[in-house]
């Protein structure tokens, strides 16, 4: 039970410290993309005052080159050519824009003061909308009165730059993920695997104490079959000498010893091989009501000769899962032990009462047999005990395991009134 408990607390403690992973991880991305977020900008507005000037330059030179290509008499006749046009399609064969080495810088756009578009680099309208990033406009040529210059933009594309913050985002997050899932992976390995050791520590120790009682029971066992095997032995050289002198081989009394030594040794290798083989179980659904009606009534012929009075109550329902014959086995034991506490008692009374209790069902025994001290209610349940020196004593130690092996408990106590009463407490489903 302790274990089951530190399993448990153990299991909560490795789902909080999950939790707060998780949560501490969630922080890290939004800070993280935040971070990235804010660097980008950053660098966003480093371009546009690196591209502004540059591009304002370069125009300066190229309309110059215009100038002096066009000679003073066409520009005389093109005195407005900053909001024409052709002279910005001429501007741009003295502005390749590809042969610019600043940064993302997608084209130009040029306004009138009023706000109308006059031109714009060639392919910068089949450019993704989202990708672009237009600089604050500067006027052009900067001598120019204000109603003659143009608003010229320099249009920076800023799709490599996205995709390479997508990109960092996204391993970011692949990252934080991927260590996630690997702490909630090695998480769940460490509840399986402490799960696992708890398990094979309980098996162990079931399969130690096991053997432990079997080796405490090897004497009684001994002890129990030599003196019947004594007995038989004695019988067989009797029945001989007898023969040997002419007389009767064998008499219905000597059969009758013989039959009698004969039945203790089987029970005696009954009940050891009962406890040898605890731990097969066959679950199916049952009314322990029914099974205890049943452990009942092979005591009644011998609960009449000692004149034992009986009550049976049942209360509630009695359904639930397990190996009928082995809480039979229970059932019967208890009754045993019971029935044999009041051998010296006359007019012993006999109490069991069973009843369903939410998801567990309750069964006691009571008795009115004499108990010598409590510390006999406290080793009852061990393989050595015994009240009689006929008594090997496993039919308790067998119940108890029985009992544990679905999952529930079993316990004795002095009873009011004198006498000794037993608990049993069995969940609806302890097992399969």
């Amino acid at each position: 039970m302790g274990s089951a408990r530190s399993s448990r607390k153990y299991t909560y403690a490795v789902i909080l410290v999950g939790v707060v992973g998780l949560l501490a991880v969630t922080l890290f991305v939004l800070w993280a993309g935040q971070k990235i977020a804010s660097q980008g900008q950053e660098a966003f507005q480093a371009k546009r005052r690196e591209v502004v000037p540059a591009a304002s330059n370069l125009l300066v030179r190229a309309w110059a080159r215009v100038q002096t290509k066009l000679g003073s008499e066409i520009w005389r006749e093109r005195r407005h050519g900053p909001l024409t046009p052709a002279t910005w399609d001429e501007i741009q064969q003295e502005l390749p824009l590809e042969l610019l080495e600043y940064g993302h810088l997608a084209g130009l756009e040029v306004e009138t003061p009023s706000g109308d578009r006059v031109w714009s680099s060639p392919g910068l309208a089949q450019m993704e909308a989202a990708s672009l990033d237009r600089s604050a406009p500067f006027s052009f040529p900067d001598n120019a009165a204000p109603e003659d210059a143009a608003r010229v933009r320099a249009v920076l594309d800023l799709g490599d730059v996205l995709r390479d913050r997508r990109d960092l985002t996204d391993f970011v997050i692949l990252g934080v993920i991927a260590i996630a899932v690997a702490m909630y992976v090695l998480t769940a390995v460490i509840i399986i695997l402490n799960r696992a050791q708890i398990r094979l520590q309980r098996i162990e120790h079931e399969k130690t104490t096991r053997l432990n009682a079997i080796g405490e029971v090897a004497g009684g066992i001994a002890h129990e079959v030599r003196n019947p095997l004594n007995a038989i032995s004695l019988s067989v050289q009797y029945m001989q000498k007898i023969g040997e002198r002419g007389g009767p081989v064998s008499t219905e009394k000597d059969f009758a010893r013989i039959h009698l030594e004969l039945g203790k040794i089987r029970k005696v290798v009954d009940s050891f091989v009962k406890f040898a083989r605890i731990r097969d179980m066959v679950v199916a659904p049952m009314d322990l009501g029914e099974v205890m009606d049943e452990a009942v009534a092979r005591f009644i012929p011998d609960m009449e000769t000692r004149s034992i009075r009986r009550t049976v109550a049942r209360e509630g329902d009695l359904t639930c899962s397990g190996d009928k014959e082995k809480i039979l086995e229970v059932f019967v034991a208890v009754l045993q032990n019971a029935i044999d506490a009041m051998r010296d008692v006359e007019a012993g009374e006999l109490g069991v009462r069973i009843a369903g209790r939410g998801r567990s069902i309750r069964a006691t025994v009571r008795d009115t047999g004499d108990v010598v001290d409590e510390s006999s209610l406290t080793n009852i349940f061990e393989p050595s005990f015994r009240t009689r020196d006929t008594a090997l004593g496993l039919g308790m130690t067998v119940a108890r395991t029985f009992v544990e092996s679905h999952g529930g408990s079993i316990s004795a106590a002095l009873a009011q009134g004198g006498g000794c009463v037993v608990t049993i407490d069995l969940p609806r489903r302890g097992v399969g």
